[in-house]
């Protein structure tokens, strides 16, 4: 544990020197505890001859010297390193779900409010267009008059529908249950590259087998959240996204030529209750057993490569 080749180089050797400076007053206390004949237990970071970390936790006792009677400081230390790391994986998953959890209701609400907002605002003005055209006819005798009318419901009722195609599409496209993810991302890359004026390319080799439900919307939602980020933050000229098999792998890579960002700011502000976008595309990828990489740097773009275990 304090990597050292025998006990003579350590032996007559105060044992601070090996432990991490911020414990060092919580274990003289508890040193002296001891020695005043009370036992107990410690968990403290230590730092080895070769510089790495590890966390030790010690049961300790007190021992009566015989010859002097003096209380002497009786330990047993083991090595909980990997429990801590453990811990703080697991303490660290529990807060992205908590955030998660709370993103997601805040989502869900945003969601049924922009919903609501176009039924009501696109939808229900044009329905009422429609009505009162509707009405004006029954009282109109000059079949040139009912004929504009009807013209101008037509034209109303086509809009509608139009309204209505985009807003069951940016819900969920019937291309992914109907033809699948290939068309369903090729269709999207195309949408998003028209709507955010940047030069969108979708790049794909023929897939070996059909692909679960569950993955294929996995894959899709984190390509919908990477290229609406691309769209509000990147700044970039061109994305490109990139879906291939090897193996009994698919590989999902998306390319930037964007401003880039500190990914490891960006998750900590997400863990603290910022963005849903980036933790969110990670919790997708494992719950499907994926693994998620993302790297970026500034002026130089991003990449996101999720790798879909297949089997």
């Amino acid at each position: 544990m304090i990597e050292v080749e025998s006990a003579d180089s350590i032996i007559g050797k105060s044992i601070y020197s090996f432990m991490a400076s911020k414990y060092i007053k919580a274990f003289q206390a508890f040193h002296e505890s001891v020695c005043q004949g009370n036992k107990g237990t410690l968990e403290f970071e230590m730092i080895g001859c070769r510089g790495n970390h590890r966390w030790i936790e010690t049961h300790s006792v007190p021992l009566r010297n015989q010859q002097d009677g003096k209380l002497l400081h009786l330990a047993i230390g083991r090595d909980i390193t990997e429990r801590k790391r453990a811990e703080k994986i697991q303490q660290k998953t529990q807060e992205r779900l908590q955030i998660l959890s709370q993103k997601l209701i805040e989502a869900q609400e945003a969601e049924r409010r922009y919903i609501a907002r176009e039924l009501h605002d696109e939808i229900g003005q044009a329905l009422t267009a429609v009505k009162i055209n509707l009405q004006g006819v029954q009282h109109l005798s000059s079949k040139s008059e009912i004929a504009l009318l009807l013209e101008e419901s037509t034209s109303i009722v086509e809009v509608a529908l139009q309204q209505v195609r985009s807003l069951s599409l940016d819900l969920r496209p019937s291309l992914l249950d109907d033809l699948g993810l290939m068309a369903a991302l090729r269709w999207y890359v195309d949408r998003q590259s028209q709507r955010g004026g940047i030069i969108g390319e979708f790049l794909a080799s023929p897939l070996e087998r059909k692909l679960l439900p569950n993955l294929e919307t996995t894959c899709f939602r984190i390509v919908q959240e990477a290229l609406t980020n691309v769209v509000r933050h990147a700044q970039a000229q061109r994305v490109t996204v990139e879906l291939r098999q090897q193996d009994a792998q698919l590989h999902l890579v998306i390319n930037d030529d964007g401003i880039g960002f500190n990914v490891e700011a960006a998750r900590e502000r997400a863990t603290h209750g910022g963005s849903l976008g980036l933790l969110g595309m990670e919790e997708r990828a494992l719950l499907v057993g994926s693994q998620f990489n993302i790297e970026s740097v500034d002026g130089c773009g991003t990449k996101i490569h999720v790798c879909f275990p297949l089997q």
